[in-house]
């Protein structure tokens, strides 16, 4: 049986509900995510997948409500993400191989005045940094004050995202705000620059 968990908008009844297509081959259950709702560009947010962003996002004191989302990547369509991964660098992945095991926040930049053609390229953005190196040593250094800004040579999984949006439509989501530094996931997680998407269990 699928995870089902308490911040998912669990899709109980099937009346009215849209099937969602694309569903991979054997899946094992009868419920997916709203995939057909997400959009090329959107942030996804994941609970813990290693140690060491959830170490670095508690001892800079990110808040409870938002520590738990330790991982991020930008959703290309597809089903596919773009993420940054320990020893792997930057990396195209499917996004089923969490859908089970993982809980998921979806959030999309929400600022009206920026063109929608702008928003559209992020995905793009992701995937030309794809075969970066990630670097352990960048999301330390946030701890520090020393890397307030995503740079395409010192990649973690935030700051892969940040920079897609940044290359994308010239908005530096860690900006000049000491909150929103270091551009941990906790951090994208209650950034006031993005707005949280319903994520739904659905039948297939």
């Amino acid at each position: 049986m699928a995870r089902v968990l308490p911040s998912f908008r669990y899709a109980a009844s099937c009346l009215g509900i849209a099937r969602e297509a694309n569903v991979p081959s054997g899946w094992p259950v009868h419920y997916v995510p709203n995939l057909s709702d997400w959009q090329e560009g959107d942030l996804v947010l994941f609970e813990a997948t290693s140690w060491l962003i959830p170490a670095a996002q508690w001892l800079k004191g990110r808040t409870r409500v938002h520590r738990k989302w330790s991982h991020a990547a930008i959703y290309v369509g597809n089903g596919e993400i773009v993420e940054a991964v320990v020893g792997q660098g930057v990396v195209v992945r499917s996004l089923w191989q969490y859908c089970q095991t993982r809980e998921l926040m979806l959030r999309r930049l929400d600022v009206p005045t920026l063109p929608a053609a702008n928003i559209q390229k992020i995905a793009l953005q992701a995937r030309a940094l794809v075969g970066k190196p990630y670097s352990r040593q960048h999301a330390l250094l946030g701890l520090l004050g020393l890397a307030k800004h995503p740079r395409a040579d010192e990649l973690y999984c935030s700051t892969t995202a940040g920079l897609a949006i940044d290359s994308a439509t010239g908005i530096d989501l860690s900006h000049h705000q000491p909150a929103w530094q270091p551009l941990y996931p906790a951090t994208l997680a209650g950034h006031p620059w993005l707005k949280t998407i319903d994520v739904e269990w659905r039948p297939y």
